[in-house]
């Protein structure tokens, strides 16, 4: 039973990010329902909507649900599962809620699905069985916490560069701190777990006393008193 609410509680925070990279895709565009919201509250809020909608997009980020979902699962098999189910999840909370972002039929967007279907079932077996991974002792363990990371500091890098000034430039360098800044977090807490759980070596058992058994020929012999040996 308690499997079974971590696992559920990893799909449902994945649905909440796919509908979270909707949103902020809606908010950063020019049209749609909350583009309005956005722009007029300024062009800081529109940077940051435009932020935020790299980072939530970013493939570290889906990645991430189908870890964090195989991370809940606990088993190598079931992690692989709940990584195909997370990013299934992600996928339909994204086209719902564009649906009601973009107030278009939800049976509109059933191509884009149809597209993620074969990557999210090959990328989510892989992923959930990693993050099944995490927290176990040895280097196993370690790599596996690491792999968001890792991916989410080079993903981050590799961000496109605009002229210094421009909206779209800033609000690129905002994902790029926010994505290297989540890494460094992820790894340092990996890093201090795995040094924390790491195996150490057993320590020797203590020599056990010998005690010489009954009849041994190492057993001192009894003196009778008055009795020539």
């Amino acid at each position: 039973m308690k499997l079974l609410g971590k696992t559920t509680a990893g799909l449902a925070a994945a649905a909440v990010m796919g509908a979270a990279a909707s949103a902020a895709n809606a908010a950063a565009a020019p049209r749609g329902l909350l583009a309005g919201l956005a722009a007029d509250a300024g062009g800081q809020w529109l940077q940051a909507a435009a932020a935020a909608s790299v980072v939530l997009n970013a493939g570290c980020c889906w990645a991430a649900a189908a870890v964090l979902a195989g991370r809940f699962a606990g088993t190598r098999f079931a992690g692989a599962v709940a990584g195909v189910l997370a990013l299934a999840a992600a996928t339909v909370a994204y086209s719902g809620m564009d649906a009601v972002l973009r107030q278009t039929a939800f049976l509109g967007f059933w191509h884009e699905l149809r597209f993620w279907w074969a990557p999210g079932m090959v990328l989510g077996l892989l992923l959930g069985a990693v993050g099944s991974r995490i927290g176990r002792p040895g280097l196993t363990g370690l790599l596996a916490g690491l792999t968001i990371p890792i991916g989410a500091a080079v993903e981050a890098a590799l961000l496109p560069h605009y002229p210094a000034g421009s909206a779209a430039g800033a609000a690129l360098d905002w994902a790029r701190q926010a994505m290297w800044a989540a890494a460094g977090t992820a790894a340092v807490v990996v890093l201090i777990r795995a040094a924390v759980v790491s195996p150490r070596p057993a320590a020797a058992p203590p020599a056990a006393a010998r005690i010489p058994a009954a009849g041994s020929r190492g057993r001192d012999p009894v003196r009778v008193p008055g009795r020539r040996r």
